[in-house]
Protein backbone atom coordinates (compact mmCIF):
# COMPACT_ATOMS: atom_id res chain seq x y z
CA UNK A 1 0.00 0.00 0.00
CA UNK A 2 1.59 3.53 -1.23
CA UNK A 3 2.06 6.24 1.44
CA UNK A 4 0.64 9.78 0.87
CA UNK A 5 3.36 12.20 1.40
CA UNK A 6 2.37 15.01 3.27
CA UNK A 7 1.63 18.35 1.64
CA UNK A 8 3.00 21.50 2.62
CA UNK A 9 0.99 24.03 4.57
CA UNK A 10 1.68 27.09 5.24
CA UNK A 11 2.56 26.18 8.38
CA UNK A 12 5.20 23.73 7.76
CA UNK A 13 7.43 25.94 6.09
CA UNK A 14 10.37 27.08 7.59
CA UNK A 15 10.59 30.46 8.56
CA UNK A 16 12.79 33.52 6.23
CA UNK A 17 15.40 34.30 7.55
CA UNK A 18 15.77 37.62 9.50
CA UNK A 19 17.23 40.42 6.85
CA UNK A 20 19.41 43.13 9.15
CA UNK A 21 20.04 45.26 5.84
CA UNK A 22 16.80 46.76 3.50
CA UNK A 23 18.70 46.61 0.23
CA UNK A 24 16.63 47.29 -2.31
CA UNK A 25 16.77 45.37 -5.62
CA UNK A 26 18.74 47.47 -7.78
CA UNK A 27 21.13 47.67 -5.10
CA UNK A 28 21.34 43.98 -4.79
CA UNK A 29 21.97 43.51 -8.37
CA UNK A 30 24.91 46.40 -8.25
CA UNK A 31 26.17 43.99 -5.54
CA UNK A 32 25.85 40.79 -7.39
CA UNK A 33 27.75 42.70 -10.46
CA UNK A 34 30.17 43.81 -8.23
CA UNK A 35 30.95 40.70 -7.00
CA UNK A 36 31.20 39.32 -10.25
CA UNK A 37 33.70 41.61 -11.56
CA UNK A 38 36.05 40.47 -8.53
CA UNK A 39 35.89 36.49 -9.19
CA UNK A 40 36.21 37.53 -13.14
CA UNK A 41 39.43 39.55 -11.99
CA UNK A 42 40.80 36.86 -9.26
CA UNK A 43 40.80 34.22 -12.64
CA UNK A 44 42.63 36.35 -14.76
CA UNK A 45 46.11 36.32 -13.52
CA UNK A 46 48.64 35.92 -16.32
CA UNK A 47 51.43 33.31 -15.60
CA UNK A 48 53.67 36.10 -15.95
CA UNK A 49 52.46 38.42 -12.86
CA UNK A 50 52.11 35.07 -10.94
CA UNK A 51 56.25 34.19 -11.52
CA UNK A 52 56.86 37.82 -10.47
CA UNK A 53 54.89 37.67 -7.34
CA UNK A 54 56.46 34.79 -6.34
CA UNK A 55 59.64 36.06 -6.53
CA UNK A 56 58.73 39.11 -4.86
CA UNK A 57 57.82 37.24 -1.90
CA UNK A 58 60.56 35.47 -1.79
CA UNK A 59 63.37 37.90 -2.53
CA UNK A 60 61.29 41.22 -1.89
CA UNK A 61 60.66 44.60 -3.62
CA UNK A 62 64.23 44.57 -5.12
CA UNK A 63 63.80 41.32 -6.51
CA UNK A 64 60.77 42.75 -8.36
CA UNK A 65 62.41 45.94 -9.52
CA UNK A 66 65.27 43.63 -10.75
CA UNK A 67 62.94 41.87 -12.89
CA UNK A 68 61.07 44.98 -13.98
CA UNK A 69 64.25 46.70 -15.05
CA UNK A 70 65.58 43.73 -16.94
CA UNK A 71 68.31 43.62 -14.52
CA UNK A 72 67.92 40.11 -14.21
CA UNK A 73 66.89 37.39 -16.85
CA UNK A 74 64.06 34.95 -16.75
CA UNK A 75 66.43 31.51 -16.37
CA UNK A 76 67.93 33.15 -13.24
CA UNK A 77 64.34 34.29 -11.95
CA UNK A 78 62.91 30.58 -12.62
CA UNK A 79 65.77 29.06 -10.75
CA UNK A 80 65.81 31.39 -7.71
CA UNK A 81 62.44 30.31 -7.89
CA UNK A 82 62.96 26.90 -7.82
CA UNK A 83 65.66 26.85 -5.06
CA UNK A 84 63.62 28.57 -2.80
CA UNK A 85 60.79 26.43 -3.12
CA UNK A 86 63.52 24.23 -2.33
CA UNK A 87 64.78 25.73 0.69
CA UNK A 88 61.15 26.62 2.13
CA UNK A 89 60.18 22.91 1.40
CA UNK A 90 63.47 21.84 3.69
CA UNK A 91 62.56 24.04 6.69
CA UNK A 92 58.94 22.46 6.39
CA UNK A 93 60.70 19.57 6.92
CA UNK A 94 63.06 20.62 10.09
CA UNK A 95 59.98 21.92 11.99
CA UNK A 96 58.20 18.97 11.29
CA UNK A 97 61.06 17.00 12.59
CA UNK A 98 61.34 19.21 15.55
CA UNK A 99 58.18 18.92 16.28
CA UNK A 100 58.06 15.16 16.27
CA UNK A 101 61.67 14.81 18.53
CA UNK A 102 59.80 17.30 21.19
CA UNK A 103 56.26 15.24 21.09
CA UNK A 104 58.38 12.05 21.64
CA UNK A 105 59.99 13.97 24.49
CA UNK A 106 57.28 15.13 25.78
CA UNK A 107 55.97 11.37 25.84
CA UNK A 108 58.84 9.44 26.92
CA UNK A 109 58.92 10.84 30.81
CA UNK A 110 62.43 10.43 32.49
CA UNK A 111 63.96 10.07 29.29
CA UNK A 112 63.28 13.45 28.15
CA UNK A 113 66.47 14.76 28.07
CA UNK A 114 68.05 12.27 25.91
CA UNK A 115 65.28 11.53 23.49
CA UNK A 116 66.01 15.42 22.70
CA UNK A 117 69.53 14.88 22.66
CA UNK A 118 69.31 12.11 20.72
CA UNK A 119 66.47 13.96 18.12
CA UNK A 120 68.41 16.90 17.45
CA UNK A 121 71.80 15.86 17.37
CA UNK A 122 72.70 16.42 13.49
CA UNK A 123 71.03 19.77 13.80
CA UNK A 124 73.23 20.59 16.77
CA UNK A 125 76.06 19.48 14.83
CA UNK A 126 75.44 21.48 12.28
CA UNK A 127 74.85 24.15 14.40
CA UNK A 128 78.01 23.43 15.71
CA UNK A 129 76.71 23.02 19.37
CA UNK A 130 77.94 20.22 21.37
Amino acid sequence: MATKKPQATPQSQPPKPKRYLEIKPADRARIAARKKAEEDRRTRVDPEWSIIAEYGLMYGHDGIEAILGNRIGLDEVITLIDAGRRLEARKVLDLAHATFVATAAAHSGKKAPSVMQKGLKSYRKAAGIN
